[in-house]
C-alpha cells in the first residue's frame, strides 16, 4: 500500500474528530460559562466561570504567556462531568482582560509581581463567587511562574498545584544573562521599556504549523489559530516588550 494512504487512513479519523469537536467545545464554553470581571488598580481583569452547584471543589487554570481562556475549550469541556467547578484566568494584558500599554498586541507588564497580586485577588473573588471546600490550581508556562510565587506569599492560597512546563527562567540560546541585561537596559534607555524586546513582533495570522514549538497536532493548531484570527482576534496576542522580559 502506498505511505500517502496509510497517512491518509490514520489521519483522516483525527481531521474529523477534530473538526466535529470543535464547535461542541466552543458551544459547552459559550453556553455554560459566565465571564466575570474584576477591577484591580485600574486594570480590568477577566476570568470565565463554571461554576457547579454541589461541587466541593474548584480547578483554577493559569495559562501561559499569550494564551486567553478560550484557549482552553477542550480541557473544559472534558471537565464538565466532573464534580469540579471551573475558573479559567486571563492574565492582564491577555485574553479579555484589559491591556496594559498602548499596543494592543505587545505582551507588556510594567512588574511581574502585578501579574502575581493579580492572582491572588482572582482567587479570593473566586472564593467568594463560587464556593468550594479545596482550590486546585493548574498553571502552565508563565502562568506556572505566578502560582509559584503567589504560593511563596501565600502558603494557604490553594490546596494543590499542577504545573505543565512551568516558566523557571528564560531560555536565551546560550547568551549569558549579563549580556542580555546590559541590552535592555540600552534599548529601554533608546526606546522606553514598552516597545518590543529583540526579536518580537506582533501577533503573525499567517504562521503555519511547520516548524512552530506549541504542538504536535495539526488539528489543535488550527483551531487556535482559527480562534484567534476569526473567532476572537481583539485577543491576539504577540511577543512580548523590554519590560516583560526585564
Amino acid at each position: 500500500m502506498n505511505i500517502g494512504w496509510i497517512i491518509f487512513i490514520f489521519l483522516f479519523p483525527l481531521w474529523c474528530w477534530a473538526n466535529s469537536a470543535f464547535p461542541t467545545w466552543l458551544q459547552h464554553y459559550q453556553m455554560h460559562g459566565q465571564s466575570v470581571f474584576v477591577e484591580r488598580n485600574s486594570v480590568r481583569l477577566h476570568y470565565r466561570l463554571f461554576c457547579k452547584p454541589g461541587a466541593s471543589q474548584m480547578l483554577v487554570v493559569s495559562p501561559g504567556r499569550t494564551e486567553a481562556a478560550v484557549k482552553y475549550l477542550e480541557l473544559i469541556h472534558d471537565w464538565k462531568d466532573k464534580n469540579f467547578s471551573m475558573a479559567v484566568l486571563d492574565h492582564r494584558g491577555q485574553g479579555a482582560s484589559s491591556r496594559v500599554g498602548k499596543n494592543l498586541q505587545m505582551g507588556h507588564v510594567e512588574g511581574f509581581n502585578d501579574y502575581v497580586d493579580d492572582f491572588r485577588s482572582l482567587i479570593f473573588h473566586i472564593r467568594q463567587k463560587c464556593p468550594a471546600e479545596q482550590i486546585h490550581v493548574l498553571a502552565h508556562s508563565m502562568g506556572g511562574a505566578i502560582a509559584l510565587l503567589a504560593h511563596q506569599k501565600d502558603p494557604s492560597l490553594f490546596h494543590r498545584l499542577t504545573l505543565s512546563s512551568p516558566m523557571l527562567g528564560i531560555y536565551f540560546k546560550g547568551v549569558p544573562d549579563f549580556a542580555i541585561k546590559v541590552l535592555l537596559t540600552i534599548l529601554s534607555w533608546v526606546k522606553g521599556t514598552e516597545t518590543y524586546a529583540l526579536g518580537q513582533g506582533n501577533y503573525d495570522p499567517q504562521r503555519s504549523f511547520e516548524g512552530n514549538s506549541v504542538t504536535h497536532s495539526l488539528e489543535r493548531f488550527n483551531y487556535n489559530k482559527k480562534l484567534m484570527t476569526e473567532l476572537f482576534p481583539e485577543q491576539a496576542i504577540g511577543g512580548a516588550s523590554v519590560a516583560w522580559v526585564q
